[in-house]
């Protein structure tokens, strides 16, 4: 049984996931078009209450926030949803983290919509924390390096997108097989100027051995290399990889 993969890069950044999915649009401050939007790093599932009722089951949550300098999260408000979810995706995307947007060079404050879109009904495989020696943040200092102009984000409108040359499949593992568990991974990606991946973390978590089988085939990824004027540059990038049986 293999897994199905979806097309590898993600263009806007999509925390996947069976019991919810977490959307981040472009920011809301559109006036400079040098302003490039920031890499998600690190993200938490929120933690919504059992026992909802079936018209609570499936549904979205709208959510405005601040990425800061540093690209934590701050002054996460309510645009919409259900009251008795809200909570949770609020508490959940504080604890995010982003490489932060760039201007001339430098870090700069943003702001964004938020989409929580959740699937809570019977019998989906719902996301669970990764193992502890999984790495849930960047191997070196991804924030630092996109500062100094020497890693750059795809929404850098003079950077050309990567492009996977050699993408072999994750395997399901045994644990996730016997229970017939399924659901997407969101991993962080640093591909360098060879087109290897110099650093590989989870930034969404699945569970169930899946993060690391994820990991493991990633790390064997090859791509054609980011460009910037003609010359191949390191690029952070968000990746999502679904794991469903057939």
């Amino acid at each position: 049984m293999r897994p199905k993969i979806p097309l590898p890069i993600v263009l806007l950044l999509t925390v996947f996931g069976a019991s919810q999915t977490i959307e981040k649009s472009s920011p809301t401050d559109q006036n400079a078009r040098d302003v490039v939007t920031g890499v998600c790093i690190h993200a938490e599932n929120p933690e919504f209450p059992p026992g909802l009722p079936k018209k609570k089951a499936r549904d979205e949550i709208v959510l405005h926030a601040t990425i800061t300098t540093d690209g934590t999260v701050k002054d996460v408000t309510v645009v919409s949803g259900d009251p008795i979810l809200t909570g949770p995706a609020i508490e959940a995307v504080r604890q995010w983290r982003y490489v932060p947007s760039i201007k001339d060079g430098k870090a700069v404050e943003s702001h964004s919509i938020i989409k929580v879109a959740y699937i809570l009904g019977n019998g989906v495989s719902l996301p669970e924390d990764a193992a502890p020696d999984v790495p849930r943040e960047p191997q070196e200092d991804v924030i630092q390096e996109v500062e100094r102009g020497e890693v750059f984000q795809l929404m850098c409108h003079c950077v050309t997108f990567p492009k996977a040359l050699y993408a072999p499949n994750p395997e399901y593992s045994e644990a996730a097989k016997k229970t017939k568990f399924e659901g997407d991974v969101l991993l962080g990606v640093l591909v360098g100027t060879d087109g290897r991946p110099r650093s590989t973390w989870i930034v969404h978590t699945l569970g169930r051995g899946l993060d690391e089988k994820a990991i493991e085939a990633v790390r064997q990824w090859r791509f054609q290399p980011s460009t910037k004027d003609g010359e191949p540059v390191a690029v952070v990038i968000n990746l999502g990889l679904r794991f469903q049986l057939r």
